[in-house]
């Protein structure tokens, strides 16, 4: 299946960078790795269902980076390929020492929990197998269940 991919990541443009091949995927990446994020980066397939009433994708790859770190962290809406539909966070089995804080959500500073963030060649394979797969939720990385403000339970639960 030959998918269609748009980035949304640069800053004061609503206008998607449109991906049709691995080279010019290989080429975003690189460039969002360099971008300073005001908002998140998010990643969709055109040829994905919308959701009604709104016609909104039916899933979502976003991420946070800090420029200068060649790391990041996935929320991910969608289904797996077994068909299991929700939202996810990448896990780190190996969490990296001193990772920057990331958010999931940069409008309301909501965290990611420290073990998502994972390398950028991590971020790389799942964004292609993302785009080699249609949209489902990448096998290549694995993966931990969304909360709502992880910080906050975190500290809830000490």
């Amino acid at each position: 299946m030959t998918c269609t991919l748009h980035a949304m990541y640069k800053t004061n443009d609503d206008t998607p960078v449109v991906v049709r091949d691995q080279e010019s995927l290989d080429k975003v990446i690189d460039e969002v790795f360099e971008t300073y994020l005001d908002d998140n980066a998010i990643f969709i397939i055109v040829e994905r269902p919308k959701v009604e009433p709104n016609d909104l994708p039916d899933h979502q790859l976003a991420i946070d980076l800090r420029l200068g770190c060649a790391v990041t962290a996935i929320y991910f809406i969608g289904e797996t390929s077994s068909g299991e539909e929700g939202q996810w966070f990448s896990l780190n089995p190996h969490p990296i020492d001193d990772a920057p804080e990331l958010c999931y959500d940069l409008h309301t500073g909501d965290r990611f929990p420290a073990n998502a963030v994972i390398t950028m060649d991590d971020f790389r394979r799942a964004l292609h197998e993302f785009m080699d797969n249609g949209g489902v939720r990448p096998d290549c990385i694995d993966w931990q269940p969304f909360r709502d403000n992880p910080e906050l339970t975190d500290s809830l639960s000490r």
